[in-house]
């Protein structure tokens, strides 16, 4: 909300002023990577993008995705990518988004699909102010990590944009399609009420970064 004040001066020299309060509403936006790189006939299991500002629900349209993934629409607001991509080469995906008062947006996307993949794998929680929230917030898949001698693949992760009051602790072992793997562990209670995108970044041994989105949604408290 904002409030202007204009002005206007006669020739007498009078001053006459009026006080305007308007309310400027976002336009509807979507925040989601530009590029993905996944393996042939592997499993996807990742949050793909979400929506800013404008009013849900929301409505999900997807052009170019390679043969095998899918888009899955979770409450109507947020969208994910599932499947195991079985086409390679560079694939043009476009996505486009419409809101409750038929506000519209798009992104576009390149997704490569080749026989060694790069990519980090999020999701979402929904946390309430005052909730304790511990576990991983992501998992890097393929790239040239640090194997363990137990087989347990290493990155080295940073992450930002997550809520006041939690923060990336250290790696944590965890398991994904049967493997086990080394991925983000943040811990810490949440503060703030909010919608919350948060920005993952995993690099392997040969220093090559690869880009990750999670989201964390903060309620107020239960009462």
């Amino acid at each position: 909300m904002a409030t202007i004040t204009f002005t206007v001066t006669d020739a007498s020299g009078t001053a006459f002023s009026a006080v305007s309060v308007m309310t400027i509403v976002p336009g509807l936006s979507i925040s989601c990577l530009t590029q993905m790189h996944f393996t042939f006939d592997e499993q996807v299991s990742t949050l793909f993008a979400v929506p800013l500002a404008g009013k849900p629900p929301y409505e999900f349209t997807v052009t170019g995705l390679p043969p095998g993934l899918a888009l899955r629409v979770d409450r109507n607001r947020l969208a994910y990518l599932m499947g195991a991509p079985d086409r390679l080469g560079s694939h043009s995906v476009t996505l486009f988004v419409k809101d409750a008062d038929g506000a519209e947006a798009q992104a576009d996307v390149v997704i490569s699909v080749s026989r060694a993949g790069y990519w980090v794998e999020t999701g979402v929680a929904y946390l309430r102010v005052g909730d304790t929230f511990n576990q991983l917030i992501c998992q890097a898949r393929g790239g040239s990590p640090l194997v363990g001698i137990y087989g347990t693949k290493n990155y080295e992760y940073a992450v930002s944009g997550l809520p006041p009051g939690i923060a990336l602790v250290t790696y944590a072992e965890g398991a994904i399609d049967g493997s086990n793997q080394f991925g983000a562990l943040v811990s810490g209670t949440a503060t703030t009420v909010g919608d919350y995108v948060v920005d993952i970044t995993a690099v392997d041994t040969t220093g090559i970064s690869v880009k990750g989105m999670g989201f964390i949604e903060v309620d107020p408290k239960k009462e």
